[in-house]
């Protein structure tokens, strides 16, 4: 189905990660997109973004707006497929299969202790981590603003040789930077934008309780533990709502 434009696969968990291995074994190289009102918003203005969450190869509803606005066009989703449920889950395929992660991005030290917590859970688990630092456009590719922070995690990356890469650059930066140089890294066969998830798996933020989760209120958890955050808040919250109601019912 499609919001605003932008296709949304819809599926549950359960099928989320049957199309994720399958992906995984057809030995070809993949990108999965994790969809919340602020990646379609971002979408409407910048046409080479549309274009890359439009031609993902598993695209999820991560966003509770999300959820609300497949009832709105009478096209239910059939669940919230969040980024860090579904990284967790990957995480535990890969122990099992034998396969080995990646994770790019976040705050220094971040991703390094977000690797300790997942061995921790997923004891065979074959996992790395490096950082890239702060995000710079030029020309319309993206770099780290610390160039040889960056150069140094993708030659860990490439000796690494993952077979899952996660990427925590931002809504928009990790997408593009991901389309840009996947096929310099033969050995991902799937990449995925993460967002924030590192900074909850390595335990820097605190995730909103179960039930924050289950009433839609996730968003204000993170308000309450990130203020920063409100602009982002709002649009999720009051922006996406009234673009639903005045283009929903178009699919462009």
């Amino acid at each position: 189905m499609k919001i605003l434009g932008i296709r949304i696969d819809n599926v549950d968990q359960k099928q989320a990660l049957q199309r994720v291995e399958e992906l995984l074994e057809d030995g070809k190289q993949h990108y999965l997109v994790t969809l919340n009102p602020e990646f379609v918003i971002k979408a409407r203005s910048d046409q080479e973004f549309k274009e890359i969450l439009n031609k993902a190869d598993l695209s999820v509803s991560d966003g509770i707006g999300l959820i609300f606005a497949s009832r709105f066009l009478s096209s239910k989703l059939k669940e919230r497929v969040t980024g860090i449920d579904l990284m967790e889950k990957i995480c535990k395929l890969a122990s099992d299969q034998d396969w080995s992660v990646f994770l790019l991005g976040a705050k220094q030290g971040v991703a390094d202790t977000a690797v300790d917590k997942l061995k921790q859970r997923h004891p065979n688990l074959k996992a790395e981590a490096g950082p890239f630092g702060r995000v710079v456009v030029n020309n319309g590719l993206i770099h780290s603003k610390d160039s040889l922070l960056a150069k140094k995690s993708f030659k860990k990356l490439e000796s690494f040789k993952p077979t899952v890469l996660f990427v925590a650059l931002g809504a928009g930066n990790q997408e593009k930077w991901i389309v840009q140089n996947l096929e310099k890294m033969p050995s991902v066969r799937l990449a995925i934008g993460v967002g924030g998830a590192f900074d909850f798996v390595s335990g820097r933020i605190i995730r909103a309780p179960n039930i924050f989760q289950r009433l839609g209120l996730e968003w204000f958890w993170r308000f309450c533990c990130q203020p920063w955050r409100i602009r982002r808040i709002l649009n999720s919250t009051i922006k996406f709502p009234y673009l639903m109601i005045r283009y929903g019912k178009r699919n462009d």
